[in-house]
């Protein structure tokens, strides 16, 4: 039995660097500009001195107090990655789409509330990071009935306020194929799926069936990084996909190696 491909599938890559990695490097961007500052220390201890503050920084008015650092984090992931730094973000694919003959349009999720969210509250504050509440799809079906692929940013707009919130692009790639009634999950990452023996890509699981997937996990099959994915499966999955598949992203045809060949190449779940 083939893994046959189906019309309405939906995706995430993690090989594109998340919003706090993004964040971390701007960090180290601005600090090895500021010469006149000690460089030595990290950049939270950096970011924490009162000299950042003075005024003689150019960078102060930015970061006069957390508010405007998280306010900045917002307007980076929103702006910076899709518009300044196209390489990094969903921008980068969609020219990846088009220069291979496709019809991509890149959204946000803020673009006709395509995605709204809450404050994600851990009993830790994450800042600006949320818990996705709904998913309108009506943005989306208009772009695929006209022949386009949407490649969704995964920041959300506020359920409640005019915040952006970062959305885990995995969850958002997850609720998205549930609300869109999807055949398919397909999360791009740089492992072959779940492996027995995380060291051996011989061990690879190529099946899992949702019963199975508690036990693997309190045996540590399933840990770490893969803990989230496979919960994002499991939870579509649940709300109506079909399958959903775990794949080696930096595999040459990987999505077609997986969907149409008889064993596939990563793990898939139903």
């Amino acid at each position: 039995m083939t893994r046959r491909a189906n019309k309405k599938s939906c995706g995430s890559s993690s090989g594109i660097k998340s919003g706090t990695q993004l964040i971390n490097d701007w960090k180290k961007e601005i600090i090895e500009y500021a010469d006149d500052y000690d460089t030595s220390i990290t950049s939270d201890e950096y970011f924490e001195k009162q000299n950042w503050f003075d005024e003689r920084n150019p960078y102060s008015s930015l970061f006069e107090k957390r508010y405007d650092l998280q306010r900045q984090r917002r307007a980076f992931v929103e702006n910076e990655v899709a518009n300044k730094n196209p390489s990094i973000g969903y921008a980068y694919l969609v020219k990846l789409i088009e220069k291979d003959g496709g019809k991509a349009i890149g959204l946000s999720g803020i673009d006709g509330s395509l995605i709204k969210a809450k404050k994600l509250k851990i009993g830790v504050d994450l800042g600006y990071v949320g818990e996705i509440t709904s998913v309108n799809t009506e943005l989306l079906y208009l772009a695929m009935n006209s022949g386009f692929i949407p490649v969704v940013s995964s920041i959300a707009i506020g359920e409640n306020d005019n915040n952006s919130y970062n959305i885990n692009a995995d969850t958002c790639a997850s609720k998205i194929a549930s609300a869109l009634k999807a055949e398919k999950l397909i999360l791009l990452t740089d492992v072959p799926g779940v492996m027995t023996d995380p060291s051996d890509s011989s061990t690879l699981i190529s099946t899992l069936r949702l019963h199975q997937i508690p036990k693997l996990t309190v045996d540590k099959v399933i840990n770490g990084g893969m803990i989230p994915k496979i919960s994002c499966c499991v939870e579509s999955v649940r709300m109506g996909v079909k399958k959903a598949h775990i794949i080696d992203g930096r595999i040459e045809h990987s999505l077609l190696l997986e969907l149409l060949s008889e064993k596939g190449i990563g793990t898939e779940i139903y």
